[in-house]
Formats: C-alpha cells, sequence, structure tokens
C-alpha cells in the first residue's frame, strides 16, 4: 500500500511522508525508537522493524482464497510470527547475540501457530488461510499438531540458554504459557483431531479440560460485556 510505502521510508531512511496526523503519529514512534537507540549504533533495530514490515506485507497474500503453495504458506508464517517477537526482542535489548535472535525468532514461529490454531473456525470464515485451516479442510490434525509441538520442544531443549537461576525459571514459566495457549486451541477445536489423539493428550496434560471450559466461559462471558 501507499502508506506502507511512506513507514518503510521513515525506518529506512527517517523521511517523513505522512499525509495526514494519523501517520505523524505513527510515524513519531520511530523518532521514540530513535531516541533510544540511534541509528548507527544499533542498526539491527531498525532492520528488524522493517522485517516484521516485510512479513505482514507478504501476510496479505494468505487472504481471499490466496493460492500458495503448501511450502510458501509456511514460510510466510514462519515469517510473520518469527518477526514480530524478533522485533520486540531488539526494542528492548537493542542488539542480540545470534542465539538469541535466533530464539526470539523461533518463540515468534511458535507463537504464531499456536494462535492459528485456536483461530481456525475464524480464519476459515474470514478465508485466511494458514498450516493449520488448510489441513484442518483436508485431513485431522494430529501429525500438523504434532510437528509444531516437537518444533517447541526443539527450540526450547536445544535453543534456549538456561544457564541460571532466572533463565531456568523462565524456561519453566515460558514452557507452562505455551502449553496453556496449545491446551486451548486442541481444546477449542476437538472435533479436528482424532479421539485417540484427544483421549492420550488430555490424559497426559497438566491442565484439566472441565476446569478449563469453565473458567473460560466465565472469563469469555465479562469480555463480553
Amino acid at each position: 500500500s501507499h502508506f506502507n510505502h511512506r513507514f518503510y521510508q521513515k525506518i529506512l531512511h527517517n523521511v517523513d511522508l505522512s499525509i495526514n496526523d494519523e501517520e505523524k503519529r505513527i510515524f513519531a514512534m520511530i523518532d521514540l525508537i530513535e531516541s533510544d537507540f540511534n541509528r548507527k549504533d544499533f542498526p539491527d533495530v531498525y532492520q528488524s522493524l522493517l522485517a516484521i514490515l516485510d512479513g505482514q506485507n507478504k501476510s496479505l497474500s494468505q487472504h481471499a482464497g490466496s493460492s500458495l503453495s503448501e511450502r510458501d504458506l509456511l514460510m510466510f508464517t514462519f515469517y510473520k510470527g518469527g518477526t514480530s517477537v524478533l522485533a520486540d526482542a531488539y526494542l528492548i535489548k537493542g542488539s542480540l547475540s545470534g542465539k538469541h535472535a535466533l530464539f526470539a525468532y523461533g518463540y515468534g514461529i511458535i507463537l504464531q501457530l499456536a494462535d492459528d490454531l485456536q483461530d481456525i473456525e475464524e480464519d476459515i470464515m474470514n478465508q485466511h488461510d494458514t498450516p493449520y485451516n488448510t489441513s484442518a479442510k483436508k485431513m485431522l490434525l494430529d501429525n500438523q499438531f504434532l510437528k509444531h509441538d516437537s518444533l517447541i520442544k526443539h527450540l526450547m531443549n536445544e535453543i534456549y540458554d538456561k544457564n541460571n537461576k532466572k533463565t531456568i525459571a523462565l524456561h519453566q514459566l515460558l514452557d507452562r504459557s505455551i502449553s496453556l495457549l496449545l491446551f486451548s486451541g486442541v481444546s477449542q477445536n476437538q472435533k479436528l483431531f482424532s479421539k485417540t489423539f484427544m483421549k492420550k493428550y488430555l490424559k497426559s496434560s497438566m491442565f484439566s479440560y472441565r476446569i478449563f471450559k469453565k473458567y473460560n466461559k466465565k472469563f469469555m462471558k465479562k469480555a463480553s460485556l
């Protein structure tokens, strides 16, 4: 879009081409970022912002019955999710080690897939293709979920650094948070999984489906007030 082009120029060259007050307020956020991270010393901050903008642009290809191949759909999903958390990490730290950047990118992918799992019905209704809902149209989601879970285990066990008490505690928090997100997604879409899978999954989960359903219903009721 024309706005995205102007926003790209603001991020890359700090050129303000805003055409209205709303755009000026958006572009002013880049000025705030620059007040903390100057472009010369923290170039990766701005590269990560360009990457997330590019990821959002590419995700538009997933709308309205796109003809993306399975590989391209997965690639765009990974890119959009990965860049979103990577940009957050750079905005907090300014610079990252290679391993920390890899973890942030991987964590973004995991969260994006978890979000897609939770939003299967809504995405289908809105004609927004994701790896989860395109698979759901053709088959049960057992294998798709197991691949997602395997990616999570690799990220948390092989890439995440557990080198002190703080990082170990954070690892436990992240692990439980991700588990709850997945539990929510699977619970909301039980009909898309085999009965054998659901029986095994619910039995092995640290969460109670009965309690989750009870409190989730209360939360949704209050959220709609």
